[in-house]
Protein backbone atom coordinates (compact mmCIF):
# COMPACT_ATOMS: atom_id res chain seq x y z
CA UNK A 1 0.00 0.00 0.00
CA UNK A 2 1.76 3.22 -1.17
CA UNK A 3 1.45 6.63 1.14
CA UNK A 4 -1.28 7.55 -1.57
CA UNK A 5 -3.50 5.33 -0.26
CA UNK A 6 -3.11 5.67 3.54
CA UNK A 7 -3.73 8.71 2.98
CA UNK A 8 -6.50 8.66 0.98
CA UNK A 9 -7.78 6.18 3.33
CA UNK A 10 -7.37 8.19 6.74
CA UNK A 11 -9.22 11.07 4.20
CA UNK A 12 -12.27 8.74 4.47
CA UNK A 13 -12.03 7.69 7.66
CA UNK A 14 -11.50 11.57 8.47
CA UNK A 15 -14.67 12.54 6.36
CA UNK A 16 -16.94 10.36 7.45
CA UNK A 17 -15.73 10.58 11.44
CA UNK A 18 -18.16 11.02 14.26
CA UNK A 19 -21.16 10.70 11.54
CA UNK A 20 -24.56 9.30 13.83
CA UNK A 21 -26.13 6.95 12.06
CA UNK A 22 -27.99 4.25 13.73
CA UNK A 23 -26.36 1.80 15.89
CA UNK A 24 -26.85 -2.08 16.80
CA UNK A 25 -27.63 -3.50 19.82
CA UNK A 26 -25.46 -4.32 21.69
CA UNK A 27 -27.64 -6.25 24.30
CA UNK A 28 -30.91 -8.80 23.94
CA UNK A 29 -33.98 -7.01 24.21
CA UNK A 30 -35.39 -8.67 26.84
CA UNK A 31 -35.55 -7.41 31.29
CA UNK A 32 -31.82 -10.16 31.13
CA UNK A 33 -30.50 -7.36 29.63
CA UNK A 34 -30.40 -4.98 33.21
CA UNK A 35 -28.74 -8.37 34.41
CA UNK A 36 -25.23 -7.52 35.87
CA UNK A 37 -23.08 -9.84 37.91
CA UNK A 38 -21.78 -9.62 41.53
CA UNK A 39 -17.99 -9.59 39.98
CA UNK A 40 -19.32 -6.43 37.28
CA UNK A 41 -18.88 -6.74 33.51
CA UNK A 42 -15.82 -9.78 33.77
CA UNK A 43 -16.14 -10.41 30.01
CA UNK A 44 -16.04 -6.82 28.76
CA UNK A 45 -12.37 -5.27 28.05
CA UNK A 46 -11.12 -1.89 27.74
CA UNK A 47 -11.24 -1.12 23.50
CA UNK A 48 -9.06 1.24 21.84
CA UNK A 49 -9.24 4.10 20.88
CA UNK A 50 -8.52 5.08 17.24
CA UNK A 51 -8.47 8.51 15.44
CA UNK A 52 -7.61 9.51 12.15
CA UNK A 53 -5.22 11.79 11.72
CA UNK A 54 -7.08 15.49 11.71
CA UNK A 55 -4.48 17.48 10.01
CA UNK A 56 -3.72 15.44 7.33
CA UNK A 57 -6.91 14.42 6.72
CA UNK A 58 -7.93 17.99 6.34
CA UNK A 59 -5.43 19.04 4.22
CA UNK A 60 -6.18 16.12 2.14
CA UNK A 61 -9.74 17.05 1.71
CA UNK A 62 -8.67 21.08 1.03
CA UNK A 63 -6.70 19.65 -1.97
CA UNK A 64 -9.40 17.01 -3.14
CA UNK A 65 -11.70 20.45 -3.27
CA UNK A 66 -9.52 21.54 -6.06
CA UNK A 67 -9.97 18.90 -8.50
CA UNK A 68 -12.32 18.81 -11.16
CA UNK A 69 -15.74 16.86 -10.05
CA UNK A 70 -15.04 13.96 -12.01
CA UNK A 71 -12.01 13.13 -9.97
CA UNK A 72 -13.40 14.00 -6.71
CA UNK A 73 -16.54 12.00 -7.66
CA UNK A 74 -14.44 8.95 -8.70
CA UNK A 75 -12.12 9.43 -5.06
CA UNK A 76 -15.57 9.50 -3.14
CA UNK A 77 -16.69 6.58 -4.53
CA UNK A 78 -14.33 4.58 -3.89
CA UNK A 79 -12.78 5.84 -0.13
CA UNK A 80 -15.62 7.17 1.28
CA UNK A 81 -18.96 5.59 -0.59
CA UNK A 82 -17.96 1.94 -1.44
CA UNK A 83 -14.52 1.03 0.41
CA UNK A 84 -14.99 -2.44 -0.19
CA UNK A 85 -16.32 -2.65 -3.31
CA UNK A 86 -14.31 -4.49 -6.22
CA UNK A 87 -13.23 -2.22 -8.92
CA UNK A 88 -15.82 -3.87 -11.33
CA UNK A 89 -18.98 -3.02 -8.77
CA UNK A 90 -17.22 0.86 -8.68
CA UNK A 91 -17.85 0.60 -12.32
CA UNK A 92 -21.32 -0.54 -12.56
CA UNK A 93 -22.33 2.46 -10.08
CA UNK A 94 -20.31 4.92 -11.75
CA UNK A 95 -21.12 3.87 -15.12
CA UNK A 96 -18.04 3.32 -16.71
CA UNK A 97 -15.64 0.98 -17.57
CA UNK A 98 -13.18 -0.36 -15.19
CA UNK A 99 -10.44 0.08 -17.56
CA UNK A 100 -11.66 3.91 -17.67
CA UNK A 101 -11.92 3.65 -13.58
CA UNK A 102 -8.59 2.87 -13.04
CA UNK A 103 -7.14 5.28 -15.21
CA UNK A 104 -9.41 8.16 -13.41
CA UNK A 105 -8.28 6.98 -10.22
CA UNK A 106 -4.48 7.29 -11.18
CA UNK A 107 -4.90 10.20 -12.95
CA UNK A 108 -6.79 11.63 -9.40
CA UNK A 109 -3.80 10.24 -7.57
CA UNK A 110 -1.81 12.45 -9.74
CA UNK A 111 -3.35 15.21 -9.66
CA UNK A 112 -4.00 15.07 -5.59
CA UNK A 113 -0.41 14.85 -5.41
CA UNK A 114 0.39 17.79 -7.25
CA UNK A 115 -1.93 19.71 -5.65
CA UNK A 116 -0.65 18.53 -2.03
CA UNK A 117 3.13 19.19 -3.67
CA UNK A 118 1.72 22.97 -4.70
CA UNK A 119 0.72 23.59 -1.04
CA UNK A 120 3.62 22.65 0.46
CA UNK A 121 5.53 24.38 -1.96
CA UNK A 122 4.05 27.66 -1.16
CA UNK A 123 3.81 27.04 2.88
CA UNK A 124 7.65 26.55 2.38
CA UNK A 125 7.56 29.82 0.29
CA UNK A 126 5.92 31.43 2.94
CA UNK A 127 8.13 30.43 5.78
CA UNK A 128 11.00 31.90 3.47
CA UNK A 129 9.42 35.19 3.47
CA UNK A 130 8.63 35.18 6.80
CA UNK A 131 12.84 34.50 7.69
CA UNK A 132 13.62 36.90 5.27
CA UNK A 133 11.83 39.73 7.17
CA UNK A 134 13.00 38.95 10.33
Amino acid sequence: MTIMEQRLKNWAWYVSYGVVSPQPDTTCRSFEKNYIPELGNIYAESEPHYEPDHVDGDLIEQAIKGLPLELRRVLKMRYVSHPYASLGQLAHALRTSTHRLEIDLQNAKTRLQNELDKKAKSNHYKDLLKLQAK
